[in-house]
């Protein structure tokens, strides 16, 4: 059919069918962006129906892909949010999974424990080798097990491993700086490179000079360490001076100091002073000269002081010979309540005086002696008044008792003769510890004796008792102090200490009441001390 046009004003109207068809009449034609002109229910103006395959609405987008993000649904987890995909970067502790790992939002390193933020017991989530019930690994900066310890710090002891700190075992909260060394197990407690010492401090005499001693012994106050002065505070006048100590922690300082002033008329002096302790009472023994109206007189002076340092109970006896006197040894012991003090000289007397501390206060002391015996080395029992007498010049050991008549009456001889002598007393003279020079050290606990002959050349001797277990010490040829314990029924052991002084020249030991090991050294001007467990 032909078509006819009418054209006015350059504006061509036709007639008959439209340019733009509608096949379908759904209202939009092809040009209009029907993608499929032959069904009605595809056309731009239709609502989309996802997953099906059919692109309802014409826009071209995948159909398996809602929020256009380039993920289907079948691997994005919420296919209407385009900031929820796989490629999304996570936002924790918000409940939304963006990346579609299916991983619980509150727990981001996926131990499978919550953080604590969100309630959990998980202390680090960026971690999943940290969280509470784990085991620790020490040392690589993890707090593992969400507990909260010092990670380089396994025993817990408040020293980092030595790789790190202080600590040389950090598996044991007992080996650190600043604990209480232990003798004989071969373990350094306080970590300072020896296994069998303690680092030794310096005690204050004040300005009391020319000190002869340390002793040492114990009263309810404390660790007592007491000095016989030859100046007592820079006086003219010789007296001793007491040091307190904690009983467990001596090395944290004095508590107290004290002492007493003896009335030297013109002091020369004697190098022989020796103290023991017992309940609140201390004793002391000094064997002094001085001169009176251009006459020497050798006395030997017992004293005691009784009660509290703040409120102090002083007393002295004196027992005075006549002209230089050659003493030779002195000691003093005491045993429930009665003390003993031994005298003796090679060539004067051996006296062995006895008492309690009321007996010296009023000048009742007993004493017995024999000009006939003689000794350069003694020990006293105050409990069975016995004087343990050795001439090393002639190897010989005797023991004498003294009587109320003032005699002294043989005992015992045994077949030793050590060079010095310490003595324990107690029923039977159990405890005795003898230097032997380069034979070893003399030992008798109850009726067994022997010679430790390992021991290096002993000097001198001291110690003390712990249930059946002897402590001793000994200074050896070389100017050492050795550690000397054990019992017959084991073994006796020793060990070098360390005082870091040269030239000590005497020297006591200790057993605390809190079952600590102590020792004071000394080169006539400086003392010190050590603390041992044992």
């Amino acid at each position: 059919m032909r078509r006819f046009s009418l054209v006015l004003g350059g504006i061509a109207f036709f007639s008959g069918c439209s340019a733009f068809s509608d096949a379908d009449g759904d209202g939009y034609s092809v040009e209009a962006g029907d993608c499929d002109d032959a069904d009605v229910t595809r056309n731009p103006g239709v609502d989309e129906i996802w997953y099906d395959g059919i692109d309802q609405n014409c826009d071209d987008q995948d159909d398996y892909d809602q929020d256009s993000d380039g993920f289907p649904e079948t691997k994005d987890c919420d296919d209407a949010d385009p900031t929820i995909n796989p490629d999304a970067e996570e936002i924790w502790y918000d409940g939304v999974d963006q990346n579609c790992d299916e991983q619980d939002d509150y727990d981001q390193d996926g131990d499978g424990q919550l953080a604590e933020s969100a309630g959990g017991e998980d202390c680090d989530d960026e971690n999943a080798e940290a969280f509470l019930g784990n085991t620790e690994t020490y040392y690589d900066g993890i707090d593992g097990d969400c507990l909260g310890g010092n990670d380089y710090d396994q025993d817990g002891d408040g020293f980092d491993a030595e790789e790190w700190g202080d600590d040389c075992d950090d598996l044991d909260a007992e080996v650190r700086p600043g604990s209480q060394e232990r003798i004989g197990d071969d373990v350094d407690q306080d970590c300072d490179g020896n296994p069998n010492g303690a680092p030794a401090w310096s005690i204050d005499f004040g300005t009391s000079t020319g000190l002869i001693g340390p002793r040492i012994g114990e009263t309810g106050e404390g660790l007592i360490v007491s000095m016989f002065s030859k100046s007592y505070e820079g006086g003219d006048r010789p007296g001793v001076v007491e040091t307190i100590h904690s009983p467990s922690r001596p090395e944290e300082g004095q508590i107290a100091t004290t002492g007493m002033i003896f009335d030297a008329f013109d002091f020369v002096g004697l190098d022989f002073y020796d103290f023991s302790a017992q309940g609140d009472d201390v004793f002391h023994a000094v064997a002094l000269q001085d001169l009176y109206e251009g006459t020497l007189y050798t006395t030997l002076l017992t004293a005691v002081r009784m009660g509290a340092t703040g409120e102090p109970n002083y007393g002295y006896s004196e027992l005075i010979m006549e002209g230089d006197v050659p003493v030779e040894d002195l000691h003093v012991n005491n045993k429930d309540g009665q003390f003993a003090v031994a005298f003796c000289s090679l060539s004067y007397a051996t006296i062995l005086g006895w008492g309690s501390p009321s007996s010296i206060f009023d000048d009742s002391i007993e004493y017995a002696w024999d000009d006939t015996i003689g000794g350069d080395v003694c020990g006293a029992n105050g409990k069975d008044k016995r004087i343990h007498l050795v001439d090393t010049t002639e190897a010989s050991y005797e023991i004498f008792k003294g009587d109320n008549d003032g005699e002294l009456k043989s005992h015992q001889t045994r077949t030793v003769a050590p060079i010095d002598l310490d003595l324990v007393d107690g029923a039977g003279d159990k405890h005795v510890l003898g230097a032997m020079g380069d034979q070893g050290l003399y030992v008798r606990l109850d009726n067994d004796e022997a010679v430790l002959e390992s021991a290096k050349s002993p000097i001198k001797a001291r110690l003390d008792v712990e249930a059946d277990t002897l402590y001793g010490a000994y200074l050896d040829e070389a100017g050492s102090i050795q550690v000397v314990w054990g019992n017959f029924s084991d073994s006796f052991y020793e060990a070098g200490l360390d005082f870091e002084l040269p030239g000590i020249i005497d020297f006591d030991v200790q057993i605390s009441s809190k079952g600590n090991l102590v020792l004071a050294v000394s080169d006539g001007v400086t003392v010190k001390m050590m603390h041992l467990g044992l």
